[in-house]
């Protein structure tokens, strides 16, 4: 039995009938999940090593090629510079599950908003306090109505501490929940 997922991969539901009637065995066998993470500043760092070590594949995207070529970043299978208004022509976006916004540039943020509206990524994250979203939403305009059940923000789980690593970690908790939730 074949199961696709809104991003057109495919995760596969295996089950084998025992003979005499025993309990059938069934597995799932689950694509890696994909995550884009929109900027490349040192709070990607975590976000991208702790994405990676859960099996995802990761692909960054920043402006800047010195962001870039951080050895930190270097477990990301896929790293593409290019303004944030390029962003939907140079990344296949329906091949990702999520997209995290982290560039800190409100206009970064508001272009990346903008390519993720009119995408179908599942899981749009927007690092940032609710009055920067707000004022992010406000700027795009009709295009908001496009990410309302998909738009996490500010996206993370809140389970304290500070810095980039307890935020990335807050993020990838929310992540797993989410692929999670979509594969049961």
């Amino acid at each position: 039995v074949y199961k696709r997922q809104e991003s057109g991969s495919v995760d596969i539901d295996l089950s084998a009938h025992c003979p005499g009637g025993e309990t059938p065995a069934s597995v799932r066998i689950c694509r890696p999940r994909s995550l884009l993470v929109l900027g490349a500043g040192k709070d990607a760092e975590p976000l991208v090593s702790f994405a990676h070590t859960l099996g995802w594949r990761v692909a960054v995207f920043d402006h800047r090629p010195a962001c870039l070529e951080n050895p930190q970043l270097q477990s990301a299978e896929a790293l593409q510079c290019g303004e944030a208004g390029q962003a939907a022509d140079l990344i296949d976006l329906g091949g990702m599950d999520a997209a995290i916004i982290m560039s800190h540039s409100l206009t970064g943020d508001k272009n990346y908003l903008l390519a993720l509206a009119n995408s179908s990524v599942g899981f749009v994250g927007l690092i940032g306090p609710p009055h920067r979203r707000d004022r992010l939403l406000s700027e795009i305009g009709e295009h908001a109505a496009k990410l309302v059940d998909r738009l996490h923000a500010p996206v993370g789980t809140r389970i304290g501490g500070r810095g980039p690593a307890a935020i990335a970690l807050e993020v990838v908790a929310e992540l797993q929940a989410y692929f999670s939730d979509e594969r049961t």
